[in-house]
């Protein structure tokens, strides 16, 4: 029904060609991120209804084009102009359903199939406009299945993994400390420009903290004293495992168990501050991370010893102070471990 693209594909102007144009709802086509939920396939139900009942769509045109203008500045056609033996008050129900604006439709696809099981209550209806009301009724129990599970679904924890779409973050319950490994597995999205992205950061305003960048492709760390920039660019659609160690006396960069720069150590600081996953800082408002995490671990001390390792799958022992994987389970925006709250999920 039009929705089955992702919110970078609406603000880069290409969601017009996802979708079957017809159920598409108006805010979809217009790429108004801002208005994007659930209501949009209430707008698809609400199509559906009117072609159960009247045999054709309430929007007439079949020239794309011309469709599409109708979609988004046309009002669509009334039931009972199409079919005057049809009930007005059905016909009121579809017309919230497909109004302009998500505002003036129903807001959850349970109200709309409650405001189709009152009508139905009503005496004297005709079997066959009975039927199609029970067939759209069938349709929206499905759809309330899918936005339920679509909660949990889409959320930042998917299938085992973190989804990050470069507007989210998770802020940790561990503070930033001396000495530290910080470690994760990440696969970034294609990147677009040279702008600096945080895997897992932790600084202060106007300071530099601990953490772990993508400047433009290239691997980065960050340390109190400065940025540690690499020559190493870390492939975009494709896993890989990038780890640093910080500690008063240096600073090491890791890629895939390679050892691909150091720098200068770390003062301790007397600024609190978190940890944050998928961004720099919790202050700070910019360079947020876009792509995939399966693992982050976080571990007091120094972790790799030597120049070079083989990343393996991260796990817990004595030196954790945090680890996320794929047991890591999402409520509301809570990110729990077993009994444990890891994690705050904010989203901007």
């Amino acid at each position: 029904f039009g929705v089955a693209c992702t919110l970078s594909d609406v603000e880069k102007g290409r969601a017009g060609t996802s979708g079957t144009l017809a159920y598409m709802s108006p805010e979809i086509l217009s790429g108004d991120t801002q208005l994007l939920d659930g209501r949009c396939d209430i707008h698809s139900l609400g199509v559906v209804l009117f072609e159960l009942l009247c045999c054709e769509s309430p929007f007439g045109e079949t020239d794309k084009t011309k469709l599409r203008e109708q979609i988004l500045f046309r009002q669509p056609k009334s039931m009972t102009t199409v079919d005057s033996s049809l009930s007005p008050a059905l016909g009121e129900i579809c017309s919230k359903a497909i109004s302009k604006h998500p505002g003036d439709r129903f807001n959850t696809v349970e109200e709309f199939a409650d405001a189709l099981r009152k009508w139905l209550e009503q005496p004297q209806k005709r079997s066959w406009l009975r039927l199609g009301v029970f067939g759209l009724l069938g349709l929206a129990a499905v759809f309330a299945i899918w936005f339920a599970m679509a909660r949990t679904q889409t959320g930042l924890v998917q299938d085992g993994v973190l989804h990050f779409d470069g507007r989210t973050r998770i802020v940790t319950t561990v503070q930033r400390t001396l000495p530290v490994t910080v470690e994760a597995w990440i696969k970034p999205d294609s990147y677009d420009g040279e702008a600096s992205q945080f895997a897992v950061g932790s600084d202060v305003p106007g300071k530099y903290g601990l953490g772990i960048a993508l400047c433009g492709s290239m691997l980065s760390a960050e340390y109190v004293e400065g940025m540690l920039n690499s020559s190493a660019p870390v492939p975009p659609n494709r896993w890989c495992h990038v780890a640093a160690i910080f500690t008063e006396s240096e600073t090491k960069l890791f890629l895939d168990g390679k050892l691909i720069g150091t720098a200068p150590g770390s003062v301790a600081s007397m600024d609190e501050t978190n940890f944050v996953i998928g961004n720099v800082g919790e202050s700070n408002l910019i360079d947020f991370y876009q792509g995939e995490m399966k693992s982050v671990r976080i571990s007091s001390g120094v972790r790799y010893a030597g120049k070079d390792f083989k990343p393996s799958e991260l796990q817990s022992d004595e030196t954790t102070l945090l680890l996320m994987d794929g047991t890591i389970t999402q409520v509301d925006d809570s990110l729990r471990s077993a009994d444990d709250m890891v994690g705050q999920v904010e989203r901007f």
